[in-house]
Order: C-alpha cells, then sequence, then structure tokens
C-alpha cells in the first residue's frame, strides 16, 4: 500500500513539471514554485523532511530591481538524500551521490560517487568507501511486518548494530 502512495506522489509532481526517473522515492513533498527546474533520476530515495529550493527572494533586498535568482536542481542516479537536508539552487548531484541528514547543500557535485554531509555539505567518503563501512551493519527487512522486523532486530547482537564508529574515517 505504501508504495502504491509513493507511485501516486511522483506521478502527481511528474503531472507539475517535474522530471523524474523511474524507481524514484520521494518521502518528501517537492514541493517549490518553479517544479519544472528539479531533474530527479533514477533509483533514487528522497527521505522525509527534505527542502529543494530552486529560487532566492533575498536577491530583492539586495537588488531592489530584482525580485528572485533562479536554478536548477538536479539529482542524478541511485542517489540517497537524507532526512531534512536542504538543496540550494542550482545545485547538480552526479549519479551515487548519498546527502547526509541535515545537510545543506549549497554547491554541485557533478562527479558523484560521493558521500556528503554538513553545513555546508562536503565530502566525507567516497560511494564505494561507504558501501565497504556499512556493509557489515546492512540487512533487508523487506516485507516483514512490523513485528517480525522488531524482533528480528531485536535478535541481533551489538556487534551487528550501525554506530558513529563510522565517522572516524572522514577524508
Amino acid at each position: 500500500k505504501r508504495e502504491k502512495l509513493l507511485k501516486l506522489n511522483v506521478e502527481y509532481h511528474r503531472s507539475k513539471g517535474v522530471k523524474i526517473g523511474e524507481n524514484v522515492r520521494s518521502f518528501s513533498p517537492l514541493v517549490t514554485a518553479e517544479p519544472y527546474f528539479l531533474e530527479i533520476g533514477n533509483d533514487v530515495s528522497i527521505a522525509s523532511n527534505v527542502k529543494l529550493i530552486t529560487h532566492d527572494n533575498s536577491v530583492g533586498i539586495a537588488i531592489p530591481e530584482a525580485t528572485d535568482a533562479f536554478g536548477k536542481i538536479k539529482i542524478g542516479n541511485q542517489s540517497f538524500i537524507g532526512e531534512g537536508a536542504i538543496i540550494m539552487p542550482g545545485v547538480h548531484l552526479g549519479d551515487r551521490v548519498i546527502v547526509g541528514a541535515g545537510s545543506v547543500v549549497t554547491k554541485s557535485f557533478k562527479d558523484g560517487n560521493v558521500v556528503i554531509a554538513g553545513n555546508p555539505a562536503r565530502k566525507i567518503c567516497t560511494f564505494d568507501e561507504y558501501i565497504e563501512k556499512v556493509k557489515p551493519y546492512a540487512f533487508s527487512v523487506a516485507g516483514l511486518s512490523y513485528e517480525e522486523k522488531k524482533n528480528m532486530l531485536l535478535g541481533l547482537h551489538e556487534s551487528k548494530l550501525f554506530t558513529s564508529k563510522l565517522d572516524d574515517t572522514v577524508t
């Protein structure tokens, strides 16, 4: 049922002009005054409370004869945008980019293959380095009920749970 609702969400945003690839899951509304300035690739997941900002209205304060500055946002294939991230106007994220929760992305990472985080967002590690770091803690809970998932996770040894020790390898 949840996947069906996500699909409806994607179709609605396509109807408003957002360019959206295949297998896109968005837990955030893709709301901007310029939806035609959003381009999202294939196999992308966007977490809750993500903001995609395609204009800067503060220009009107600095330049009285202007109202806004505009910029397109592009998100490449196989990318993930974490909870509460903010993507600013004109940002282009290449393929295989992971944006950490709460990050503010003010510049492009067009080459992709990177994990970025922070305010402003900066490179934390490569995509492949991230895979190696997180692989021992990764599980699939697809198709499990709430109770099945709970029992599986509570039955794991502590050493199998994700810990903050992953952040000690910042490059």
